[in-house]
């Protein structure tokens, strides 16, 4: 149920930030509002707090986003308020962006190197991951130095697991299978 009222709302916000020319501005504005509300955890269940009446909500909203948001984003924050579905906000704001990046043939790749990517591999990386899956491809990268090297890369329910940890796990197991401890001896 909840993910059906966020993909409602997701709709709603992008179909009218698509009509007023706002749709980047607007995936900014939804990120930053759910950036602040995550950083400050008692913002954030003040914000969410069934017994905080609406016009206190939307005073402090208005007096933390006036002029930071547009006009549409924060009018649809007090709708949020006014329908009680203020904790929906991060979950709307994903099916927002998502929306978004199938609109511009976009997708969001996560890539996890051991050390951080240089911005020469990242642009390669996805070049050639636009020409294989014909999306525009948008890096977000993880740094993890327990994957020893190499890179997973995962894209909603793709993953590609090309680390140095995944291949010495798989050569521990193919060893370990084998009764003398070799790999297919002839």
């Amino acid at each position: 149920m909840e993910h059906a009222v966020a993909e409602r709302y997701g709709q709603a916000i992008f179909m009218l930030a698509r009509e007023k020319g706002l749709v980047e501005r607007a995936a900014g504005d939804l990120g930053r509002v759910c950036a602040t509300l995550s950083k400050h955890p008692v913002l954030r269940k003040a914000f969410e707090a069934p017994h905080i009446p609406a016009n206190v909500k939307k005073d402090i909203l208005s007096k933390l986003f006036t002029g930071n948001l547009s006009v549409e984003v924060l009018n649809f924050l007090f709708l949020l308020v006014d329908k009680h579905r203020e904790n929906q906000l991060p979950l709307i704001e994903e099916v927002y962006r998502r929306i978004v990046e199938e609109s511009l043939n976009e997708v969001s790749v996560e890539v996890t190197t051991a050390v951080p990517l240089s911005q020469e591999s990242g642009r390669l990386l996805s070049e050639k991951l636009s020409s294989n899956w014909h999306k525009k491809i948008k890096i977000l990268p993880v740094v993890n130095p327990a994957i020893l090297g190499g890179v997973i890369i995962k894209m909603k329910d793709i993953l590609i697991d090309g680390s140095l940890r995944h291949a010495l796990s798989n050569m521990e197991e193919r060893a370990a299978g084998s009764p003398d401890g070799a790999e297919g001896s002839t």
